[in-house]
């Protein structure tokens, strides 16, 4: 009311049953469309008549603000550790999970049948020739050594990278804990880095990957073992010691590395582990309450020397916590920081600046990098090789190898070069479609980034360390092709060396001279084989187009943290959220039903960070209208030359056609280097990774 219009208050004449109301007088004035707003706790509502305004005082609660809450506003969980003395009273289950080929059954029995072959070998020594039957002559001096040779080299592969992939868990469990630098950050698994188990001074991990290269040498030296004098009927062997001694040598070490996994399993006693984390959603399950997800603000789009260089000496346990959340403490079991390494930290992680990037940038950083051997100079290399040795295999049967080539030099030098250098060649073919299969099977939850997958599609695919053809029959079932023809091939290819290595026998003649003769039915099947070689090769490498490539490539743990610390799934869902107080609802099968029965999808694409406001993330999270698909470029990939593409689209929308979107506002820490301004990494990055884009009303090609 205006101050200056005069009024006169009077008290209405009370009724029988209400007391007085105070009035007042006012001029006439026309009714008003103002909304009134009152300030105190009472509110004096006016009922407007031509002379009198009754107003009627009617108490009224005050409203409470309400605001939404600011996702800037830092706030750390608290987190206890809690022993594991502790953790056994309260009825928590132990962790001491280790893959079965890190068991102790397990081991024991590779070290029984290493020391088997290593007797055998010992023994040749002193037996340099001896007689075989006729009927299995053959077999006995070409093949079995070489099926030998292959059951130790697959022994030895399996235990190296299932002890890689355990070793930063093993280390985070132990009573003093570890740092990133050693562990997260470090690539132990899906793609190993020898050089990163001799930075990190892991010295059981330095002696397997040592054994690891020696062992790719086993089949040759297999292969060059036995041979004999006779063209017909192969009745006396004949040992080539060259190739015995190193063998003998190469298996003494792996029988001395078999006992020290051993002793430091059974020494290290916790693994910290519950179960396998074989899938994406057992690593997320161990970072869902982690009190240090802050400081990877950025990383999503930083390059991993840098994450390396900030984080590296950043102190970690993983074990089980007493998670403080208001008057309730629960259980939880994961990797964490001490409370005393967090109050250091605090200030450092206070939200940064922000830049904007367009979607055109969004895409290039999104299929940026991919692994060595998928890159187009690899492809050419290894389809020359296969071609070089299927031509030289066709020739030998056309000058009648068959019948045997008289050759000026002595046997072991034959042997060295027709047995030893050929099936080693032929056994790098094993890496090549050993590091395809497990791109293959890493790569496969991260490839529909166009198109939001329910959880069984990427968060709960285990293909990373299933055995072989399980997962071949898993990937059918999911209709998963190209994992499954990958992983079906992979353990197939060890057949090569084997023909190979028992497709030419050298026979000693004297006077350094000696006959080598070839098998024809090992001849042809390895003709055909390695033919078929020249045309899978390019077409497993191109076929998939960009739809497998990443940021970075999926190295290390730190990579999965990177690409979800500000995802819903870890912020926000309970998803992710076990009960380790109840027996029942603590196991694996029950968090794993709970997320499928969610029926949610998920996309690997740009997303709202659940923890700072109007910033965009990229990585994993659930699809809603705070993610955004990344299409792929629209690229032919299946050509043998980097400029014969064909685009069909304008602008930049990727395979869908869309107009050009709008760009994000992402993290622009200064403390990381930004994947898009620095060049790909030379050993991992495919250089034709960053699609070229063609302006909108560009003509197509």
């Amino acid at each position: 009311m205006d101050a200056e219009t005069p009024s006169e208050v009077k008290a209405a004449e009370p009724s029988d049953h209400h007391p007085p109301i105070p009035t007042f007088t006012h001029r006439p004035i026309q009714p008003s469309n103002s909304p009134f707003v009152s300030h105190n706790e009472n509110a004096t509502i006016p009922f407007q008549q031509d002379s009198l305004i009754v107003a009627v005082t009617i108490p009224i609660e005050k409203p409470v603000e309400t605001a939404e809450p600011d996702k800037d506003v830092v706030t750390i969980p608290q987190l206890r550790p809690l022993s594991d003395e502790d953790a056994h009273e309260l009825g928590l289950p132990p962790l001491n999970f280790k893959p079965f080929m890190l068991r102790r059954w397990f081991l024991c029995s590779s070290l029984a049948f290493n020391l088997l072959i290593l007797g055998l070998m010992i023994t040749l020594l002193f037996k340099p020739q001896f007689k075989v039957l006729n009927q299995w002559g053959y077999f006995f001096i070409q093949i079995f050594p070489a099926v030998v040779g292959t059951i130790t080299a697959s022994f030895l592969r399996g235990i190296t990278v299932t002890l890689s992939r355990i070793t930063p868990f093993i280390l985070c469990a132990a009573p003093t804990g570890s740092t990133a630098g050693k562990t997260i950050l470090r690539e132990y698994f899906p793609d190993p880095s020898i050089r990163d188990a001799f930075t990190t001074e892991s010295f059981i991990l330095s002696y397997a990957w040592i054994l690891f290269i020696a062992g790719n040498f086993i089949l040759g030296f297999k292969a060059s073992l036995l041979n004999t004098d006779m063209t017909e009927g192969y009745r006396e062997a004949i040992v080539a010691t060259w190739a015995l001694y190193p063998l003998i040598c190469i298996y003494s070490f792996i029988a001395l590395f078999m006992v020290a996994v051993i002793l430091k399993l059974e020494l290290a006693g916790s693994t910290g582990l519950r179960w396998d984390p074989v899938s994406l959603a057992d690593h997320l399950v161990l970072f869902r309450h982690s009190n240090f997800l802050r400081f990877f603000e950025g990383t999503d789009m930083a390059d991993r020397d840098s994450m390396s260089n900030v984080l590296s000496g950043r102190p970690l346990r993983l074990g089980y916590w007493i998670r403080v959340d208001g008057a309730n403490d629960t259980y939880w079991h994961g990797f964490g920081l001490l409370e005393s390494d967090i109050n250091e930290l605090e200030s450092r992680i206070q939200p940064g600046a922000t830049r904007k990037i367009s979607h055109e940038s969004a895409q290039n950083l999104r299929y940026r990098s991919t692994y060595t051997n998928m890159k187009r100079v690899s492809m050419y290399i290894w389809t020359t090789i296969a071609f070089v040795l299927c031509g030289l295999f066709i020739a030998a049967l056309i000058t009648d190898m068959v019948d045997g080539y008289d050759i000026p030099f002595s046997a072991n030098l034959a042997a060295f070069l027709f047995q030893f250098v050929l099936t080693f060649i032929v056994s790098q073919f094993t890496w090549f479609w050993e590091d395809l299969d497990l791109f293959t099977r890493s790569t496969q939850p991260f490839m529909h980034s166009d198109s939001p997958q329910p959880a069984a599609e990427n968060l709960l695919l285990d293909y990373n360390c299933a055995l072989p053809y399980i997962v071949t029959y898993t990937a059918l079932t999911n209709r998963h092709w190209k994992v499954a023809r990958i992983s079906a091939l992979a353990p197939l290819q060890r057949l090569l060396p084997i023909l190979v290595g028992g497709s030419i026998s050298v026979v000693d003649n004297g006077d350094y001279t000696c006959t080598c003769s070839a098998s024809l039915p090992l001849f042809i099947v390895i003709i055909i084989w390695l033919f078929v070689y020249v045309i899978l090769i390019p077409y497993e490498i191109l076929e998939a187009g960009y739809k497998r490539h990443l940021p970075r490539n999926y190295c290390s743990i730190a990579d999965i943290i990177s690409w979800t610390y500000a995802s819903k799934l870890l912020n926000e869902e309970s998803l992710l959220e076990i009960d380790l107080e109840d027996e029942e609802k603590r196991d694996r099968w029950y968090f794993q039903a709970k997320i499928q029965v969610a029926c949610k999808k998920y996309l690997f694409g740009m997303y709202k960070s659940s923890t700072r406001n109007d910033v965009y993330c990229m990585g994993i999270d659930e699809d809603s209208t705070d993610a955004n698909s990344i299409s792929p470029p629209d690229v032919r990939e299946l050509s043998w030359l980097p400029g014969v593409r064909r685009r069909s689209r304008i602008g930049d929308g990727g395979e869908k056609g869309e107009a050009e979107q709008e760009g994000f506002d992402v993290s622009a820490d200064p403390r990381w280097t930004f994947l898009l301004d620095v060049k790909a990494e030379s050993n991992t990055a495919d250089m034709n990774a960053v699609p070229e884009v063609r302006q909108e009303g560009q003509e197509e090609a």
